[in-house]
């Protein structure tokens, strides 16, 4: 390209770049001709060094949110720049740079809220490049591009498949491209069929050529959940007409459960045997039929004497009318009632529906219908006291359940902290602030309505309210978890997890759990930390063996490789907000003493040592352990126990002659009552349990048992007595 060419080029774009900063001024805002070329020149300039830099950031290696984020951010730039033309306006004049880009915003979020009147601030190329917008918006431009490169029979890569499977919301990664074939199938199917309707009602009143794309321009904006509409009054006109209201409600329900369970249902009933619908679609379904139940319900009760909205009305006219907003209002922005006439009870009602929004993998935003249902059940089971959080027979993984309130809780803030900003720069009551913040969060596109303009309430806001709105609604559409993992996109995942503190909730609770260290990971070390963690106690173990950490590494909180020797080490893994640690390094009887030491020093609550020795228990003792074991000796001692009289199983001192055993019942202790046998009186023993076999169950504990409790054959009687007494008793089974 000659450098002439390159100046033409630069003036061009440079022309674009000044009606944008000019905000649609008029020739006569210019100095002249020579001044023009010269600012379109320079303007030119800095335009192909954004491309450039836009260029360059393109090349860069994405992560599939920031994919999302960045390919929606250049949608919605490549519709300001169409939008801009002076072609897009039915005046024929560049508009305000701010319109443009919200209105851009708008359609490639499929939300319908509008700074200007759309059927007469636009030109048909306007109208059609909006509807580009809307199509390629809703349907997703990873969608679009792909469908785009097989026409090219171009190879679709790994990574364009992952991103692919997190936009339009699959569960898996399988079959994503026969999926995505289905999806643009199934928008085909239900546009053509909408348009067709709609086009036959509108041609009664207008002539064919109009009233085709009337009905392609509506049949687009309902599937796709946008609520643009080419009708000042929106769809308010036809409030009492069936063949309208239907159809759009039909396209809005249909585009807003979402392509994974149209496809699902499609698939349920092609075959032979089907097979039970998946959880997914079972929870879309159940949550979106009970919340259009409730909203048809709700605004019916609410509105029906309202004389401003449904009380003129025919009875068949108002649960029509009730029934078509109870379907937009969570996703769609078409109206047949006047919003800002809405009672205030009825527009918070919206406010709660739009903030649920649409399904996964749907054309509308809000949290979810999935992620509402599923919060819903866990605060129920939690309420309830389960551990488990089971839905539909099936048990909920822990990680769907963190990521409901995470969407559920960000979203919230997000929308009390927009609405207190705008509230502070704009100045409108809260409700209607907030009624128009959460409908471009929800990508609905509902709003009360500008004082006397046919637009939305944002359009009075300042730029500084509108940049907020617009921005509101790209996060809506792409998501705020979304949108938070593109920006913290890169780091690293730790390989460890620290040790679990309860605080207290509300008025109280319980109190957390005892936390346990376990130093040195050696038969006995091992038990320790293995029992402790399957009666669900946080461990921490730490050992210098890496294979004996592999060990234990699916039961521990935290397996930790250290020198515990280091006094500094185990404050840097933790060990100081343990409540009590368990030492037990084997026969290195120096190695033992440091670490006793260590752990003192550092202030840990409880210390329990194992000791090899005589001698080296009574050094742990004046280093200031409180609890010293000797586990060989003790284990010693218990077998002893059970060889010298077969019938104890097990035996544990007490101390001063004094142990707990457990024995098989003897022979002529079955079939006869504790009283009957008065153990106390001829052996001075007593029983505390009894531990019975059941037939393919468990054994039963019979615990305190009274004196009417009988002694069947295969009872163990766990007994306390001195060692004589517990001696005599085993005796008489032999």
């Amino acid at each position: 390209m000659d450098r002439d060419s390159r100046t033409r080029l630069s003036a061009f774009q440079g022309t674009i770049l000044v009606s944008f900063l000019q905000g649609g001024a008029t020739e006569k805002s210019l100095t002249g001709t020579e001044t023009r070329h010269k600012s379109a020149e320079r303007a030119g300039k800095i335009l192909s060094r954004i491309a450039g830099r836009i260029t360059k950031l393109a090349k860069r290696p994405l992560s599939p949110p920031q994919a999302l984020a960045v390919g929606y951010g250049v949608l919605i730039l490549a519709g300001t720049g169409l939008l801009m033309l002076p072609y897009a306006t039915a005046a024929g004049e560049s508009p305000r740079l701010i319109d443009a880009v919200f209105t851009a915003t708008s359609a490639v979020c499929v939300t319908g809220l509008i700074v200007v009147d759309t059927p007469h601030f636009w030109s048909p190329f306007g109208h059609g490049v909006i509807l580009a917008l809307i199509q390629v918006g809703g349907l997703g431009y990873m969608t679009v591009s792909t469908f785009i490169a097989l026409l090219l029979r171009r190879r679709i890569s790994l990574k364009e498949r992952v991103v692919i499977h997190k936009a339009v919301g699959m569960l898996t990664q399988e079959g994503v491209i026969r999926f995505l074939k289905r999806v643009l199938l199934i928008t085909a199917m239900v546009e053509g069929i909408a348009t067709l309707i709609l086009t036959l009602r509108f041609a009664v009143e207008r002539p064919i050529g109009e009233a085709f794309f009337l009905g392609l321009f509506h049949a687009i904006s309902a599937f796709n959940n946008a609520g643009f509409s080419l009708f000042s009054s929106n769809l308010a006109g036809y409030v009492a007409d069936p063949v309208v209201n239907l159809t759009v409600a039909a396209s809005v329900i249909l585009g807003g459960i979402g392509y994974l369970v149209i496809n699902e249902l499609l698939e349920h009933r092609r075959k032979a045997t089907p097979r039970r619908l998946s959880i997914h679609t079972r929870l879309v379904l159940g949550v979106t039929g009970g919340l259009l139940g409730v909203a048809f319900l709700l605004f019916l009760v609410m509105e029906w004497t309202n004389t401003s909205t449904l009380n003129p009305l025919g009875v068949s006219e108002r649960l029509l009318a009730a029934f078509f907003q109870a379907v937009t209002a969570r996703t769609a922005g078409f109206h047949t009632i006047g919003i800002g006439f809405l009672r205030e009870s009825t527009l918070f009602i919206f406010i709660v529906l739009m903030f649920i929004g649409a399904s996964p993998g749907g054309t509308g935003g809000g949290i979810k219908t999935t992620t509402c249902g599923t919060v819903l059940v866990a605060l129920w089971r939690s309420l309830r006291g389960d551990r488990e959080f089971n839905l539909m027979g099936r048990r909920l993984p822990q990680k769907v359940l963190n990521d409901a309130f995470i969407l559920a809780s960000l979203s919230f803030i997000f929308v009390v902290v927009m609405t207190l900003v705008l509230m502070l720069t704009e100045g409108y009551p809260y409700l209607f602030t907030l009624f128009e913040v959460t409908s471009a969060f929800g990508t609905v596109g509902l709003s009360a309505g500008a004082p006397g303009l046919q637009t939305s309430l944002c359009s009075v806001f300042t730029d500084f309210g509108k940049i907020a709105i617009a921005g509101t609604m790209l996060v809506g559409r792409v998501g705020p978890v979304t949108l938070g993992a593109a920006l913290l996109s890169g780091e690293p995942a730790a390989s460890y997890r620290f040790l679990e503190e309860r605080v207290l909730i509300g008025s109280g609770g319980e109190m957390s759990k005892p936390q346990f260290a376990v130093i040195g990971l050696g038969s006995f070390g091992y038990a320790v930390a293995k029992t402790l963690a399957e009666k669900g106690y946080q461990v921490l173990c730490v050992d210098r063996s890496e294979e004996r950490l592999e060990q234990v590494r699916e039961i521990a909180t935290q397996a930790v490789q250290a020198d515990a020797t280091d006094e500094k080490a185990l404050r840097e893994v933790g060990v100081v907000a343990v409540d009590c640690a368990v030492v037990s390094l084997g026969e290195n009887m120096e190695a033992s003493l440091l670490v006793a030491m260590a752990l003192k020093e550092i202030g840990v609550k409880q210390l329990v040592v194992k000791a090899v020795s005589p001698l080296h228990g009574r050094i742990l003792k004046r280093v200031g352990v409180d609890r010293v074991v000797f586990p060989e000796a003790d284990m010693g001692r218990r077998v002893a126990e059970t060889l010298i009289a077969p019938s104890i199983l097990d035996y544990l001192e007490l101390g001063e002659g004094y142990g707990v055993a457990e024995v098989g019942a003897p022979q002529k202790l079955w079939d006869k009552s504790l009283a009957d046998l008065q153990l106390r009186t001829q052996y001075d023993v007593t029983v505390l349990a009894i531990r019975r076999a059941s037939k393919g169950e468990q054994p039963s504990i019979v615990t305190n048992p009274s004196d009417r409790e009988v002694i069947r054959k295969g009872d163990i009687l766990v007994i306390i007595g001195r060692e004589q007494d517990l001696g005599r008793l085993s005796a008489e089974e032999e």
